[in-house]
């Protein structure tokens, strides 16, 4: 019985051992995988600024092809916006310009009547390019 007793006891000593040698080796692994995410996101932002600072254009682009890809991800994806929207526009245009929204002023009426300080100023609307009417 004392034998037995003996060797519980040093079972148990050395699972408690294993234990927390497993639970320091985790934890260190964990602390050098949090450093070396940390180091790749420095990297990956200093290349994004860069690319940033050399082209904003392919800049925005890059970071609108990731949104549609992280946003249609799963089959079952909703997405409720209006088409012109700028999530869109590189959808409408590769350029990814929005369309140029265009002031038209129109002329007081010319017919006599009676006139107020609002009806002499001109009025204002916007248009997009669709509604203008083509140039040749």
């Amino acid at each position: 019985a004392g034998f037995r007793a003996e060797g519980v006891q040093k079972a148990l000593e050395i699972r408690a051992k294993a234990d927390r040698d497993v639970t320091v080796i985790v934890a260190d692994a964990n602390a050098k995988a949090q450093k070396t995410r940390g180091q790749g996101d420095a990297e990956r932002n200093r290349i994004f600024a860069q690319a940033y600072s050399r082209d904003p254009d392919f800049f925005a682009f890059y970071r609108s092809m990731q949104a549609y890809q992280g946003s249609m991800r799963h089959s079952n994806t909703h997405l409720v916006l209006r088409p012109n929207s700028d999530f869109f526009r590189y959808f409408s245009d590769p350029s990814g310009h929005s369309p140029a929204r265009h002031t038209v002023t129109v002329p007081p009426p010319s017919a006599p009547g009676p006139t107020s300080s609002s009806s002499l100023a001109p009025a204002t609307a916007q248009t997009s390019d669709a509604l203008k009417p083509a140039v040749k």
